[in-house]
């Protein structure tokens, strides 16, 4: 497929124009400050507000640029508003009967929803192309990055450094004693960088880095590969390739089962969509591996897929006994949920943790699980829409927009599937960037000629 190389052009600065980070910007350039800055909030100790006050700052700005103008909203946002506003009911029709902290929890994890909204709003008024590949770009870096301290940390663990945690300087000002029953801010404020788990019986060094649990990382790099490739199939720049084996290095030392499945099967997507011959072998491959994927997480082991359910087998067994009880805690409260993720004994984490789906059964009810689906329903329709958009005149000459299509679409469905076995309210930075994509896919429209 021909790229206009036109595009990649360095275009001079205006000489008048000011710029300074967050204050002299854009909302879409504090989105790609933000990232480049990563390893310093990891440092500080503030990644798990930081991003949501970004969006909020982003917001802000939209709207005092167009006090005279209209504010575009998607019709999805209306929805996620909706869900937001069933989430909230439901906390709020349990606060007598809920712990303080789980309140405070379910009250955070709220935010990651309207942090969704304000990102969706931004970027439908502001995407242009030179925020895309500046994204791609930032985004590739900083998959390279995490590469490079994942290949460093597991050459200390070998060395003896078997469980890597940093101090950031805000859990050097607070008493991380009190925190300690809240998880995710204990994890944000003193993060583990190796960790040390069990394979197939064996002792293995497992990464974290800048996120709060392994799982996370993995499917951060997920997005990282996809990112890169496309980045790579428009641009042909070499030093991505590199990016790549690095990204593939931090994915493998996450050793999440279906982050590597769910990057596997995008590249060999990519591979095929964009390979005119339509290659048959590229399309047995990803059907198999889809099958796989979702067979052997639902059926007993004892019936033919014992490798992936035996990887960490703790893991699987702790989950399967997990969403169980999570299942029969929802049916309590079928309709609008217990608007939290309630403590109980024999589980280190809440009840309705490790699925996005289950948990939000469990939170909101049927209700809000009805209308969190619609929302993704909706994303999904409005995505695949564009398609034949992209072959109209206006179109046609932003070759790099076909390629835009298929990376945001996968990067959805990757998201989607992987939401069946983890939260996306929990790690900030996997949902601050899913919702960054989300956006993209639902703003491709304002990107014509």
């Amino acid at each position: 497929m021909k790229v206009d190389r036109r595009f990649f052009a360095v275009k001079p600065k205006e000489k008048n124009k000011q710029y300074f980070p967050f204050l002299k910007s854009s909302s879409l350039e504090d989105f790609n400050t933000a990232l480049i800055l990563l390893p310093f909030w990891w440092i500080l100790g503030i990644k798990f507000f930081i991003f949501h006050l970004i969006s909020l700052l982003g917001l802000l700005k939209i709207l005092i640029s167009k006090r005279s103008h209209k504010i575009n909203i998607p019709r999805e946002a209306y929805i996620l508003i909706l869900f937001i506003i069933i989430y909230a009911v439901a906390i709020g029709a349990n606060l007598k009967a809920a712990p303080f902290t789980r309140i405070l929890a379910s009250l955070y994890n709220l935010t990651f929803w309207i942090m969704g909204v304000f990102i969706l709003i931004i970027v439908f008024n502001e995407l242009n192309k030179s925020f895309i590949f500046s994204f791609f770009k930032i985004f590739s870096f900083i998959g390279l990055i995490t590469g490079i301290i994942s290949l460093i940390s597991i050459i200390a663990w070998f060395k003896g450094y078997q469980n890597q945690q940093i101090e950031s300087l805000l859990g050097n000002v607070l008493n991380l004693k009190n925190l300690s029953e809240a998880q995710l801010l204990y994890a944000s404020i003193k993060p583990t960088i190796v960790a040390t788990d069990w394979i197939l019986g064996r002792r293995v060094p497992r990464l974290y880095i800048f996120e709060v649990y392994p799982t996370a990382i993995g499917i951060l790099m997920v997005f990282a590969i996809v990112i890169t490739l496309i980045y790579y199939k428009i641009s042909k720049k070499k030093w991505l390739k590199i990016a790549l084996i690095f990204e593939g290095i931090a994915l493998l030392a996450s050793w999440s089962r279906v982050a590597i499945l769910l990057a596997i099967v995008s590249v060999i997507l990519i591979n095929w969509f964009l390979n005119k011959k339509k290659n048959l072998y590229y399309f047995l491959i990803v059907l198999f591996l889809l099958i796989f994927m979702i067979i052997s997480f639902v059926i007993p082991p004892s019936t033919g897929f014992a490798f992936l359910y035996e990887f960490r087998k703790s893991s699987s067994d702790y989950r399967t006994e997990l969403y169980k009880v999570t299942l029969k805690e929802a049916m309590k409260k079928p309709i609008l949920g217990h608007g939290i993720k309630p403590r109980i004994q024999n589980f280190s984490v809440p009840i309705g943790s490790h699925s996005m789906y289950l948990g939000v059964l469990l939170k909101t009810g049927f209700l809000g699980l009805c209308v969190f689906a619609l929302f993704w329903i909706m994303v999904i329709g409005q995505w695949w829409n564009y398609k034949p958009l992209l072959e109209q005149r206006l179109y046609r000459d932003e070759s790099y927009l076909n390629y835009l299509w298929l990376g945001t679409g996968i990067i959805i469905f990757d998201g989607l599937l992987w939401m069946f076995f983890e939260d996306l309210d929990a790690p900030v930075i996997v949902a601050f960037v899913y919702f960054l994509i989300v956006a993209i896919a639902l703003s491709i429209n304002k990107l014509k000629s």
